[in-house]
């Protein structure tokens, strides 16, 4: 990754998988403005073709995100999430477009 601005943040990822002789790489962007940071990455042969997100910090405890995936076979996901957390722990919960609901507690020890 290369900061091409103090706000803009540009790259090229390469991954290899010795198990299967796999390469696979990524062009990555991020992008911060205020509170809230977008993202994208785009994977030519990897499971997501592109991801383009959002992610805000809406103080100290509660950050709310989302992302947007379109992958290899053209097909769209959409998800919105949250995560708050507080002195005994975290709650973060999340629904996508294909109607999976997730909630996790964590407690801190």
């Amino acid at each position: 990754m290369h900061a091409i601005t103090p706000n803009l943040t540009l790259g090229y990822s390469l991954m290899h998988i010795a198990q299967n002789g796999i390469n696979k790489w990524a062009y990555t962007g991020a992008y911060q403005y205020d509170r809230l940071k977008f993202f994208f990455s785009a994977i030519p042969f990897g499971p997501e073709k592109l991801v383009f997100g959002l992610q805000g910090k809406h103080g100290k405890r509660l950050d709310t995100y989302a992302e947007f995936k379109i992958d290899q076979a053209d097909q769209t996901d959409a998800m919105v999430g949250f995560k708050t957390k507080f002195a005994g722990g975290e709650i973060r919960g999340n629904i996508t477009s294909s109607g999976k609901v997730q909630s996790v507690y964590r407690k801190f020890v």
